[in-house]
């Protein structure tokens, strides 16, 4: 009898092996690939902790800049920076709630021509928060670095602000005066018309008169009605200054920007007040200042000026001054000659009109008539030639403002020289950590078409 074949044979050993090795190859490459899986999700998890911490806890530590030892962190670099953009931005809101027509009955007009006028008036301010991101750091930057130079050179002379002083200062600035009143103005003095005194100049086309003998005499002061006073501040109630003050903290709160900063920005402000005060009266720098008044001819062509100082010499000072005064407005482009009156002028005023005249003008006597003075108006630059006479110089005590653009000058002065000469350092690392935030909102941003206007007569 014939044996029958198992049509499912066993499978061999050999094929049993191959079959397990083939299995642990697999088992083992799984097992391989789910390590580096694993050791790639942990390396990138280690990567993402380790720039985390290089992120927040080292680079807010880093230095921007080092002012005679003392390091600027980063941290409080891009704070300044955020508030400086909160401050620019609640500026711009301001405005527009001053310049918005609520009761328009086309608001959505009204809205338009808003943005329009914001975009005019701020348009530098959108532009430094919008693109000018690194103009603005560096902008910050260096008013830090100026700050830390002020608090390091007024804790050498034991200058301090208190809190006290902070508290009424930014009381000031939201005309709270706890119970009392503003600071008023200086009261204005009469002004006294300056001697030789200005004379009509008669017409020459009426009848002639009998001439009156001229006597050289001074004459008597004459009182002018006194300009009305400047406005001052309308005190608030401390209700009302509370409640502007929380609005304007709880607007940078809402902004993402530490509200501490805006009480700092105050206490900083007090201390370059007092450094300034202290370095301009270190200078030598005081309250008082000659001040001299004066009639000025002024001319366009040095042989005007020529031909007029001879009439002077023939006819007088004043006689000229005062032809040239009574000539009618020009309406086209020439330059005539000019007589002007300054009342009580430092020689600061007078350099802002012009550049050389107070080197002659304030070493002439009273009375006395100065040659030809080749000078410049300083706005245009345009050559003039000047013929002055001095009226009165006498020292009076400079205005508030004056004196303090004198101590702020002098604090610049201070500050140039400590920038120049002092132990800083300023690095470069700020620059691609600029915040971009709080940002402006971007209605202020978008196109708006200026209105057309329609031709007169269609």
């Amino acid at each position: 009898m014939a044996k029958r074949e198992n049509p499912n044979p066993p499978t061999t050993t050999r094929q049993r092996r191959r079959e397990e090795r083939f299995a642990k190859q697999q088992e083992q490459q799984l097992r391989t690939m789910r390590i580096i899986g694993l050791a790639i999700l942990g390396l990138i998890l280690l990567i993402v902790v380790i720039g985390a911490i290089i992120e927040f806890v080292f680079v807010p530590q880093q230095a921007v800049a080092v002012v005679n030892g003392t390091e600027i962190k980063m941290e409080d670099w891009r704070d300044q920076v955020r508030f400086q953009r909160a401050q620019l931005i609640s500026t711009i809101d301001d405005n527009y709630e001053l310049f918005h027509d609520a009761e328009a009955e086309d608001q959505e007009e009204a809205r338009l021509n808003t943005i329009r006028t914001i975009q005019q008036f701020f348009g530098q301010q959108l532009n430094v928060l919008s693109f000018g991101h690194e103009q603005l750091g560096e902008g910050v930057l260096e008013g830090m670095i100026s700050t830390e130079l002020v608090r390091q050179e007024a804790a050498k002379r034991g200058i301090n602000v208190s809190s006290d002083e902070v508290d009424a200062l930014i009381g000031e600035q939201y005309s709270y005066f706890d119970g009392g009143l503003p600071t008023p103005f200086p009261t204005e003095e009469p002004t006294v018309q300056p001697t030789p005194s200005i004379t009509p100049i008669p017409d020459p086309n009426a009848a002639p008169v009998e001439e009156e003998a001229v006597v050289e005499e001074e004459v008597p002061a004459e009182e002018f009605p006194t300009p009305t006073p400047r406005p001052t501040n309308t005190p608030v109630s401390l209700e009302s200054f509370e409640e502007q003050r929380q609005e304007d903290l709880d607007r940078l709160t809402d902004q993402g920007v530490n509200a501490s900063a805006l009480e700092t920005q105050t206490e900083e402000t007090l201390l370059f007040r007092k450094l300034g005060e202290a370095i301009y009266a270190e200078n030598g720098g005081t309250n008082m200042a000659p001040h001299v008044s004066s009639f000025l001819i002024v001319y366009a062509t040095e042989d005007e000026a020529a031909e007029g100082l001879a009439r002077i010499e023939s006819d007088g000072f004043l006689q000229v001054w005062n032809e040239i005064r009574s000539l009618p407005p020009q309406t086209d482009n020439s330059r005539p000659p000019q007589a002007i009156e300054r009342v009580e002028w430092t020689a600061a005023e007078y350099e802002r009109a012009y550049q050389d005249l107070p080197n002659t003008l304030f070493d002439l006597a009273v009375g006395e008539t100065s040659g030809i003075i080749q000078d410049a108006d300083a706005q245009s630059s345009l050559p003039v030639f000047i013929i002055a006479q001095a009226t009165s110089n006498q020292e009076l005590e400079l205005p508030a403002f004056r004196i303090d653009q004198l101590e702020n000058e002098a604090l610049q002065e201070w500050l140039n020289d400590q920038r120049q000469n002092g132990d800083i350092q300023v690095f470069e690392n700020w620059k691609n950590r600029i915040p971009r935030q709080p940002a402006v909102d971007s209605d202020y941003l978008q196109p708006i078409e200026q209105p057309q206007q329609v031709p007169v007569g269609g």
